[in-house]
């Protein structure tokens, strides 16, 4: 055979067997394994998604939990396993945009040991305010803001962090000071803070201060989602309020580098049919999460533009690696 015949024949039987293997995939149960922590927001939507996607390939799909580290746990642990489709890994703006720019030896590295899948959600973030704040409004805010330089305490979770970041490119839009107060606890003690008046203001999860403003304790003034919510017709949209941010906080999919194509294929198409069922849409929504299936191409572009920005915004700021 000629060496051309020898090659071109070579090349149809590795795509036969890829092809083959990605309609036997899956053949046994499949693991998520994430960042975040059981009960968490972002658990809620890959626990809608799980069942769904087990209804569809005939498997059961299970969340393996693996909080810690900024996100270095979990990607590690997924990015170890076997490149054949049983092992998806959640990515986020945590793990995957920030933390390879805020650590100095991170164990993975997001171009060469993954193959994006398809975004999952977009977090609906809030900017609130303790009830307690004489501002009823976002201008009346941005007022007190300005005329008390330095005066209000801004709820983060420390130093790099999405929240601090965002606590920054306030004030400068603000063209004042607002003074960072960090709770490693996370959300849960920032809600906490925000409704006993310890803080003043903060950004984050709309799930996490929902309790809090249904409560009138927690004061809603803007919205990082695509539109306005139904639940709060008369609160902006950061887009209409015309204020900028650090780019929504997503969490979405992936495979390890080695996977076969028609796997990654068929498991993008997988987890859109997913999104698009109701019942998970409706699951989803009701933690303030807004689904956001991608084609693999306008997933890659999507994760190039937010590890862009998060590096922007740690350089702009000084962070220092760990």
């Amino acid at each position: 055979m000629l060496p051309l015949v020898r090659y071109a024949a070579a090349a149809a039987a590795v795509l036969s067997a890829a092809h083959a293997a990605a309609q036997a995939w899956p053949s046994k149960p499949v693991r998520i394994i994430t960042e975040t922590a059981p009960g968490s927001v972002f658990d809620t939507a890959f626990r809608a998604l799980a069942p769904q996607l087990g209804q569809q390939l005939g498997q059961v799909f299970v969340i393996e939990n693996r909080p810690g580290a900024s996100g270095i746990v979990s990607m590690e642990s997924c990015v170890r396993s076997s490149p054949d489709g049983y092992s998806v890994c959640g990515i986020s703006t945590n793990g995957y945009s920030f933390t390879p720019h805020l650590f100095n030896k991170v164990p993975y590295d997001v171009e060469r040991d993954f193959k994006p899948v398809s975004n999952v959600v977009l977090m609906i973030d809030g900017l609130v305010t303790s009830g307690a704040l004489p501002a009823t409004s976002l201008q009346e805010l941005q007022t007190l803001a300005v005329t008390r330089p330095g005066g209000l305490n801004f709820g983060t979770l420390g130093e790099g962090s999405s929240v601090d970041f965002f606590r920054q490119l306030l004030g400068e839009q603000w063209k004042t000071t607002l003074v960072g107060i960090p709770y490693k606890g996370g959300a849960n003690l920032t809600a906490a803070g925000l409704m006993s008046g310890e803080i003043d203001l903060s950004w984050g999860s709309l799930g996490s201060w929902i309790g809090g403003i249904n409560g009138g304790k927690i004061r809603l003034h803007a919205v990082a989602a695509s539109k306005r919510l139904p639940q709060f017709p008369n609160i902006p949209t950061f887009a209409e309020a015309k204020l900028s941010g650090i780019g929504r906080v997503f969490y979405g999919v992936a495979l390890q580098a080695g996977t076969a194509d028609a796997i990654v294929a068929r498991l993008n198409a997988e987890v859109v049919r997913a999104l698009g069922e109701p019942k998970v849409a409706e699951a989803i929504a009701g933690r303030f999460l807004e689904p956001d299936p991608r084609s693999i191409t306008d997933f890659i572009a999507f994760l190039k533009e937010d590890r862009e920005r998060a590096g922007m915004l740690v350089r702009k700021y000084n962070v220092p690696r760990q």
